[in-house]
């Protein structure tokens, strides 16, 4: 049977200047199963209990470690009633701390690998890791001391701090794991593969977006680093290659030529073939055959 969820909202946890919240609570029977419209990133510093997330119920122990979406119910329990000892620490945010973060790899600021995994914090799944040299239980320390000192006026940059570094210890933990999601290669060779096998369709970015579960913003950026091109001029490039084929090896009619590349006009499939090629189609055929 379905549990009832409340919803928590950022206005109880949150201030106008303070995008991130931390507390370390002894867990009991008393919370409610809940979801919440922020981040979470919860870790187990002492004790062994249960995680109710999702549809599921794991066992948990010190050093487990969950990212939460929005909208994601859940809950800790210590393994019984009598003997609580499960300590958690929380680390809550508001997407404005992911939309900080991508104005920082704009600037080159952060990695591209840092950049995919702040992007993957935007998707509806949660996920766990576990970190078996206790490097984190420091830093949340830091992080929930550093929160409480509210009269300090260098702790929001303090904590930010301390935040980024967070997220860079918990990337690091990915990349180290032999299942890690990888830094988007695999997408994106699955994206030019279909690019190249569907010239004549339709393509948009944001469909292929859409298609390898990356972000625009960090599938454009693939394709540049890889390609040294934009999206725009990559499709061109390969539509325009296609054809170059087709009128070398067929008798297809130019308007048929530039409908199998996606080209609905023949007169913009020639502009654009001559601004590449060099000469307009007709003459490149003229001249392959000769």
């Amino acid at each position: 049977m379905k549990q009832r969820s409340e919803e928590l909202t950022g206005e109880w946890f949150f201030s106008e200047k303070m995008d991130v919240y931390v507390n370390r609570s002894e867990e009991s029977f008393g919370m409610s199963y809940h979801s919440h419209d922020f981040y979470e990133i919860a870790y187990v510093a002492e004790g062994k209990g249960y995680h109710h997330v999702g549809s599921e119920t794991l066992p948990v122990s010190k050093g487990d470690l969950f990212v939460l979406p929005v909208g994601v119910s859940h809950v800790f329990r210590p393994s019984d009633a009598k003997n609580h000892g499960l300590i958690v620490y929380n680390c809550l945010f508001r997407e404005e701390m992911l939309n900080t973060m991508a104005l920082l790899a704009d600037k080159s600021l952060i990695s591209e690998e840092m950049f995919y995994f702040i992007e993957t914090l935007r998707r509806p799944e949660w996920f766990k890791m576990v970190d078996q040299y206790g490097e984190l239980d420091y830093l949340f320390r830091q992080m929930h001391y550093e929160y409480n000192r509210r009269d300090d006026p260098h702790m929001p940059l303090m904590l930010f701090a301390q935040f980024l570094q967070l997220l860079a210890r918990i990337d690091r933990m990915r990349l180290a794991e032999p299942h890690h999601r990888g830094n988007g290669a695999e997408q994106l060779d699955e994206v030019l593969d279909y690019m190249n096998r569907n010239l004549g369709e339709n393509i948009t970015l944001h469909a292929l977006a859409a298609k390898s579960g990356l972000s625009e913003r960090h599938l454009h950026r693939l394709l540049k680093a890889h390609t040294e091109q934009s999206f725009t001029a990559y499709l061109q490039h390969a539509r325009i290659e296609r054809s170059c084929q087709l009128l070398a090896t067929t008798s297809m009619k130019l308007s048929c030529v530039a409908e199998q590349v996606g080209y609905q006009d023949l007169g913009s499939f020639s502009r654009i073939f001559k601004r590449i090629i060099g000469c307009p189609p007709g003459q490149f055929r003229k001249r392959s055959r000769s």
